[in-house]
């Protein structure tokens, strides 16, 4: 049963570590995308490894007792390692003195587990574990031998102190992140459970070495307990990791949906605003697509401004304080309506008598809010509201 629950977790994190690692050879500049493949290729070694029957394969072949150990182990090192230093990628975006600290803190921190991960290997390799293979419980059979016992204190008190700070970390991060990074933040509180998960698991080894050393048999802690809160938790933190990219994948799919009928109504009276054929637009992410949209949407509606009265302006924004709309309502209500209007001017040759000086009236800023703003123009654009607009300001075309 184990085997299987461990390979099963080992090939969900190689899946993520191939589709990480594809996407960081087609953007090489983007180190976060390196760094989740590495997360998630050294968390599938050390589910993979963690199978009994692939570490005695692994022995055997390597003909070195208990190696399986130091490799899952060092996986383990490795996964810390990459985990600090995403979430200090993430902390510092924006701001060039706190990319420069991040770094500082990232070469300083890799330096120091390595350093400490070389004692703990010496320590293994002094200890010389006998050749009898300890898939499930090596944590509790070499208490007596010194060296092993350097090993596996060092490695729990990494592990341990690594994922609590990556947890308080997480947790201090998400809470200013929810509104401006929402996925960022539904990413850290999953890698902050995660973190917790993990820090049960070197709780349980410790209180099993603990155990061994006081005569308590203790093993079910190293044995059963530890191994389920670790695969949870890994599966946690690669999980929140991989949530940010994904969320924002999903959100700019969502609002290609949203925006395609206000996209094409626009495209279809203005074909001069497409910036490339569209056998090409259909390949592109869906967050430039999404981009993409917005700017030709804009593009169309410089072109209609010279078939849009004011009068149709200050009737729309009249309309809309009648009826009690908030800003945001408004904006879009104004923008719907002279779209409308424009739209059916230009299609019958008819500039306006006095045209408006503009029709966008949301400045250029961050793109999620630019984004929906457009969707709430294509609702309006749907609604009586704007047909009532059109109505209260007929055409007055130039003479």
């Amino acid at each position: 049963m184990r085997d299987v629950l461990y390979l099963a977790i080992a090939c969900v994190g190689w899946a993520i570590c191939l589709t990480k690692t594809g996407g960081w050879l087609r953007d090489r500049g983007n180190a976060d995308l390196g760094l989740v493949a590495v997360m998630s290729g050294a968390i599938a070694s050390v589910m993979m490894w963690s199978s009994p029957a692939l570490y005695i394969w692994l022995d055997q072949r390597l003909r070195v007792p208990n190696l399986g150990i130091a490799v899952i182990y060092s996986s383990v090192i490795v996964f810390v390692a990459g985990a600090q230093a995403l979430l200090r990628n993430w902390t510092a975006r924006g701001d060039d003195a706190a990319r420069l600290r991040a770094r500082r803190r990232t070469r300083i921190n890799v330096v120091t587990l390595t350093v400490l991960w070389a004692v703990a290997l010496v320590g293994f390799a002094v200890g010389r574990p006998d050749a009898v293979e300890h898939p499930k419980d090596f944590s509790t059979v070499y208490t007596g031998r010194a060296g092993v016992m350097v090993f596996l204190l060092v490695y729990i008190a990494l592990f341990g102190w690594c994922m609590t700070s990556l947890g308080l970390l997480c947790r201090r991060y998400a809470a200013p992140l929810r509104t401006k990074r929402p996925w960022t933040a539904r990413g850290l509180g999953l890698v902050t459970l995660g973190s917790y998960a993990i820090l049960l698991y070197c709780l349980a080894k410790l209180a099993t070495l603990i155990g061994s050393w006081a005569g308590a048999n203790m093993d079910v802690l190293g044995d059963s307990v530890a191994p389920l809160c670790a695969s949870v938790g890994a599966l946690l933190v690669v999980a929140g990791f991989a949530v940010p990219s994904a969320g924002a994948r999903w959100s700019a799919r969502r609002r290609v949906r949203q925006l395609t009928p206000l996209w094409r109504t626009a495209v279809a009276a203005a074909p001069d605003v497409e910036m490339e054929d569209r056998a090409r637009y259909v390949r592109v992410s869906a967050e430039l697509k999404a981009t993409r949209q917005m700017t030709e949407i804009r593009d169309a509606q410089l072109m209609l401004r010279a078939y849009v009265d004011r009068d149709l302006i200050e009737a729309a924004l009249q309309l809309a304080q009648g009826d009690g709309l908030d800003a945001d309502e408004t904006a879009a209500l104004v923008e719907a309506a002279a779209l409308q209007r424009g739209l059916a001017n230009r299609s019958a040759g008819r500039p306006a008598a006095e045209p408006a000086v503009t029709i966008v009236t949301v400045g250029q800023g961050d793109l999620a809010r630019e984004h929906a703003h457009l969707v709430r123009v294509a609702q309006a654009l749907d609604g009586e509201r704007a047909d009532r607009v059109l109505a209260a300001a007929p055409t007055r075309q130039a003479g």
